[in-house]
């Protein structure tokens, strides 16, 4: 899909974009052919096969900081199509006070934690996985509380809100909510566990000391993460039908 697109340059509508698509132009590399051809004025078709020609550039030096510059948020899940292996999904717990007890990232097939008292290295080490973060609601959410408490941390540079993004498919509701309707399963251990079953986890744990208290808070947050990515692919499954209708 990133390769299809068009919006990114200057005066490339959502409309014009279509007609592109209509007249031939289906990716990059036929306009750059074919960049005479194009229906505008030879001065804006000039300008426009040279910001295809950056774009090219920029996809084939995997220069993700382009793209996210270029495209405005709603379009950035063209971005993610094609670079799937560069995300990183996250997600945190905390605790009654607010502080972070669990930071769970599930990146490369692996899932990855960080619980309060970790070394700090570990947590450096695990932020240097992906290129790329996804999370649900982070923007407002995980990311302002991980720069609070960690002010020195230096995070990937790229990050999408699928909460934020869902909108436009007319998605309602937290993660659970959006796992039931797309029948996304859990463990029987931890399927019925809320954010507030994830604090008292974490108060018992370390009242007591139960080691089973921190697991069960660890398999409920490795479940946010890895159903997170089941999530998305079901978004740009989703996005990617709105654009091969034109496509096609």
């Amino acid at each position: 899909m990133l390769t299809n697109t068009f919006v990114h340059i200057d005066g490339i509508s959502y409309k014009k974009e279509q007609l592109l698509w209509r007249l031939g132009f289906k990716d990059w590399w036929i306009l750059m052919e074919n960049w005479k051809e194009l229906p505008f004025k030879e001065e804006k078709n000039f300008e426009i096969y040279q910001k295809v020609k950056s774009s090219v550039k920029a996809f084939l030096n995997d220069d993700l900081k382009f793209f996210f510059e270029t495209l405005p948020f709603r379009d950035q899940w063209r971005i993610l199509m094609h670079y799937k292996r560069e995300i990183g999904y996250l997600d945190i717990e905390t605790s009654f006070e607010g502080n972070i007890t669990l930071i769970g990232l599930y990146a490369g097939n692996r899932f990855y934690s960080y619980k309060d008292g970790d070394d700090y290295v570990k947590l450096e080490k695990m932020f240097l996985i992906p290129s790329i973060i996804v999370s649900f609601n982070g923007q407002t959410f995980d990311i302002p509380v991980i720069k609070r408490i960690f002010p020195f941390l230096k995070l990937p540079s790229f990050h999408y809100d699928l909460f934020r993004a869902s909108k436009s498919l007319g998605w309602k509701g937290g993660l659970k909510k959006l796992e039931e309707k797309f029948l996304i399963k859990r463990s029987k251990r931890v399927k019925n566990f809320t954010g507030y079953d994830a604090i008292l986890l974490w108060e018992d744990y370390q009242k007591t000391g139960k080691i089973d208290s921190f697991e069960l808070l660890k398999e409920y947050n490795m479940f946010d993460v890895v159903n997170l990515e089941k999530l998305l692919n079901i978004f740009l499954e989703e996005k990617k039908k709105e654009i091969l209708q034109f496509l096609s």
